[in-house]
């Protein structure tokens, strides 16, 4: 009774505004069709009018989330048209009759549209609310269309826009968050199963290069976070994913170098090196005991964000780098000290050399290093006695016809390799001075103007210590 009563005032007071300013009388036919279309007009205006109120009354009861906003932008839309009219049709409309009436309702649908698309934003949470009501001074739960219209919420619409916004611009934050968190759970730090030089069980840690951009990418993403002025929503739980992802990165960069370090002392590390240095090998032997420890349990479980932030494997990591590096440190020294016993040994790698040591009990294994060694010495004869220690001649490297020199008695492959090396290096150096003092006096018997006197074929020279003829090619051509 009461909504019907205010229609009835209302449509009271419009026929009161209508009764002044009246049209004078006419006498003419002609001045019918002015009227009727001015009639037309105001009779649209009205509806209009009508339309837009009735709609605003019929859903003020109802909550945002069950607004029909089809229908409003419906309403919406008609009143834009029949404003448009009278607009162009200004002159035949006499007063204003309720058209500033139909502007403000035009305002109020076409505001109140985004507004509750903002209000009806699903990242509003209760800090949202709290500070919209903040703002419009009200209590917004629960939402209905008459409280809103009652504190002219169309008013507070850049507000409630801006605090629809920051909602979203928090859920992506909160989104991208959640989506790196997911993505670094089920990164495993690649590790595979192989055997070592002596055949057992060992885990050597594959390329990390993927895991290190993705590291770097994700750290970048987290300090855009940070900077942000929507970074709210994840302000607790940021600081420790960075934190963990820069531990994870420090992990990863320990555990390629132990690797590579480990692999180094692997091939280098010989029979010779525990002999001359037990300590240093005893130690090294403990921190390849926690390095096989630490690869087991990153092969049983290789996630890579757990691992990487345990402090207890840090730490272990930076032990077992020390160990390693001390002993590279020991194993440079003890091959510098073998290539300055026999300096020929500078023109093997360390791999080689270390390769040499380590089978410095199987004398055969320096057939191999020969021509490293010795520029054309091509093997050298072991006798059957003694473990295969005696030196009995050498080979030169087949140029035609491959060479024999003996190389006399007391010559033993006894003791470290490159002492026995520089032995037999001794020994061919004699073996080329002696000879080469029998070739001069074989020379010096035949006289020059002597047509019989032997001439030198210096082509088929094939064994060389320090680059001079071997005395067995003079005592073959003069034979």
């Amino acid at each position: 009774m009461l909504h019907e009563a205010r229609r009835l005032v209302r449509v009271q007071h419009v026929f009161a505004e209508a009764s002044t300013g009246l049209r004078p009388p006419s006498q003419k036919f002609e001045d019918l069709h002015d009227l009727a279309a001015e009639l037309k007009l105001k009779s649209e205006l009205w509806e209009a009018v009508c339309e837009a109120d009735g709609h605003l009354s019929a859903c003020s009861g109802d909550t945002i989330r069950s607004v029909d906003l089809d229908k409003m932008n419906d309403v919406a839309s008609h009143v834009d048209l029949v404003v448009e009219n009278i607009r162009q049709c200004a002159t035949q409309v006499a007063s204003s009759f309720e058209l500033e009436r139909l502007e403000k309702l035009q305002a109020t649908l076409h505001g109140l549209v985004p507004v509750i698309r903002d209000l009806r934003n699903p990242h509003l949470v209760e800090r949202h609310w709290s500070k919209l009501e903040h703002k419009l001074q009200c209590s917004l739960l629960p939402s209905i269309m008459q409280q809103l219209l009652d504190v002219n919420v169309v008013a507070h619409a850049s507000a409630i826009r801006h605090v629809s916004e920051e909602a979203s611009a928090e859920a992506a934050i909160a989104g991208s968050f959640q989506s790196l968190v997911r993505t670094w759970k089920s990164q495993n730090i690649p590790i595979e199963a192989r055997k070592d030089r002596d055949g057992r069980d060992a885990y050597c840690i594959g390329d990390c290069s993927e895991l290190t951009s993705l590291i770097e990418e994700s750290q970048v993403l987290l300090r855009v976070m940070e900077l942000s002025t929507y970074s709210l929503v994840v302000e607790e739980r940021l600081p420790k994913m960075m934190s963990q992802l820069n531990h994870t990165n420090e992990s990863l960069e320990l555990l390629l170098i132990c690797q590579r370090k480990w692999d180094y002392t692997q091939r280098l590390v010989s029979i010779d090196f525990a002999r001359t240095f037990p300590d240093q090998a005893k130690q090294l032997q403990k921190h390849d005991t926690l390095w096989r420890a630490l690869t087991l349990g990153l092969f049983n479980r290789p996630q890579c964000l757990p691992f990487g932030g345990s402090t207890e494997h840090r730490q272990s990591l930076v032990q077992v780098l020390e160990g390693f590096e001390a002993a590279a440190k020991i194993l440079a020294e003890h091959l510098e000290i073998k290539r300055q016993v026999f300096p020929v040994l500078f023109q093997l790698s360390d791999l080689e050399l270390a390769t040499l040591l380590s089978k410095c009990r199987d004398v055969g294994c320096i057939q191999a290093f020969l021509y490293q060694c010795f520029e054309n010495v091509g093997r050298i004869v072991f006798g059957t006695r003694d473990g295969f220690q005696d030196i009995l001649q050498i080979t030169s490297r087949v140029y035609g016809e491959a060479e024999t020199i003996a190389m006399g008695k007391n010559l033993k492959a006894r003791g470290p390799v490159e002492q026995w090396l520089a032995a037999v290096e001794k020994r061919l150096a004699e073996q080329l001075r002696r000879s080469t003092k029998q070739a001069v006096e074989i020379l010096s018997r035949y006289s020059v103007e002597d047509d019989e006197t032997p001439k030198l074929d210096t082509s088929r020279f094939s064994v060389q210590v320090r680059r001079q003829p071997h005395p067995c090619i003079v005592n073959h051509l003069l034979s």
